[in-house]
């Protein structure tokens, strides 16, 4: 829920005081549940709600004196409120005027804009549209292939970090790619891919210390084993050795009681 200025001499203003109570009601209920662009969704079950019957739009835009315009069938839009809300005007880096221009270009108000406004709505329009193009680029960079017989599950790793949201940078992708050569030439394509893809399949992060292992198991595997070793060791009667080198005792099984 926004926070928002409202006139407080309204009250003094004789198209507002003029208005009858229902009529009033209308004007605040435009400006309280308008977008940030001051565009409103003409909403029957809504204004029911909230008035209890129909209310005839075209009636109170006529009535507005300008100050209300028709955008589409389902849509109003408050001239003026842009300027009201933002009396030092909008400024294309403002985070919170993104909803703004976003609503601006949806309903194609730039035309409607004072020139301060206009000058920052393109300047945040080139900004987004720079945004998407660097995005698409890194895009494409990750889809090219890479060379020889590794090309596959190169793709299908990009594949599978992008699904991680796991997007590499451009830096990111060359070093990668360097990554890939040595463990190819180091263990063979075989076991480069082999490691990739059992990453993939145990939704690891990464497949550089899995390269040119047989058998890999996962760390909770490794985990288990060890202590699988822990308690062999401990069941069959052989010493539990300190780091030291010192003997401690005989583990071995319990002699019978009584």
């Amino acid at each position: 829920m926004s926070n928002r200025f409202t006139e407080t001499n309204k009250w003094r203003d004789s198209w507002f005081v003029g208005l009858s109570t229902r009529e009033k009601l209308c004007w605040n209920y435009l400006c309280d549940v308008c977008d940030a662009a001051g565009v409103f969704d003409i909403v029957p079950l809504n204004d029911y709600a909230a008035f209890g019957e129909r209310i005839d739009w075209d009636a109170f835009i006529e009535l507005s004196g300008g100050r209300v315009e028709r955008l589409s069938a389902d849509k109003l839009w408050l001239v003026r409120f842009i300027d009201f809300q933002n009396p030092r005007g909008l400024k294309p880096t403002n985070k919170a005027h993104a909803p703004i221009f976003r609503s601006i270009a949806k309903h194609d108000l730039s035309s409607r804009l004072s020139k301060r406004n206009l000058l920052a709505f393109q300047a945040a329009h080139r900004a987004a549209q720079d945004k998407e193009t660097e995005k698409e680029t890194d895009k494409e960079k990750e889809q090219e292939p890479y060379p020889g017989p590794l090309q596959g599950v190169f793709a299908d790793w990009l594949s599978y970090k992008a699904e991680r949201r796991e997007h590499y940078t451009e830096t990111g992708l060359k070093q990668l790619h360097g990554r890939v050569r040595n463990l190819e030439s180091e263990h063979g394509n075989e076991a480069v891919e082999a490691a990739m893809r059992r990453a993939m399949a145990n939704g690891w992060k990464g497949f550089d210390y899995d390269v040119g292992k047989s058998s890999a198991k996962s760390p909770a595997a490794r985990t288990q084993s060890a202590n699988e070793r822990f308690m062999a060791r401990h069941s069959d009667g052989e010493p539990e050795v300190r780091s030291g080198g010192g003997q401690l005792a005989l583990r071995g099984p319990r002699p019978p009681v009584g």
